[in-house]
């Protein structure tokens, strides 16, 4: 085997190994609390039409209002209204906002494991 031909190897076996600890890193974040409170309240809100619309509208009109915000685009009244309503009603519902709480919680664990995969964690 040529010098080429052993560097593949070498990239290869480097590449199974990072694949077979993230599949255990997986596997490790699947065990805690934040991503099994979260997958719960998840599939609850999926299974509930009326409130996964809510949120699902939410989410993407706020998503649109920001990017219009960012092109300085004019934004109505009456649509900053409509956005404020859809916020009362995510407020008033004490599971969505504890679906989420638990997606905050899961979002910050991922964060933490990205800055310590890529060494940007402030440890």
């Amino acid at each position: 085997m040529g010098f080429a031909g052993y560097y593949a190897y070498m990239e290869t076996a480097g590449i199974e190994e990072i694949l077979k600890s993230a599949d255990e890193l997986g596997l490790l974040i699947q065990d805690t609390d934040a991503y099994r409170q979260y997958r719960r309240l998840e599939e609850i809100i999926e299974a509930d039409p009326e409130r996964a619309g809510l949120l699902s509208r939410y989410e993407e009109d706020l998503r649109v209002m920001e990017a219009r915000r960012a092109r300085a685009d004019i934004i109505e009244n009456f649509e900053i209204e409509s956005l404020g309503e859809l916020a009362d009603m995510i407020r008033d519902d004490p599971l969505i906002m504890e679906y989420l709480e638990a997606k905050k919680e899961y979002v910050y664990l991922l964060e933490e494991i990205n800055g310590a995969l890529t060494g940007t964690d402030e440890e």
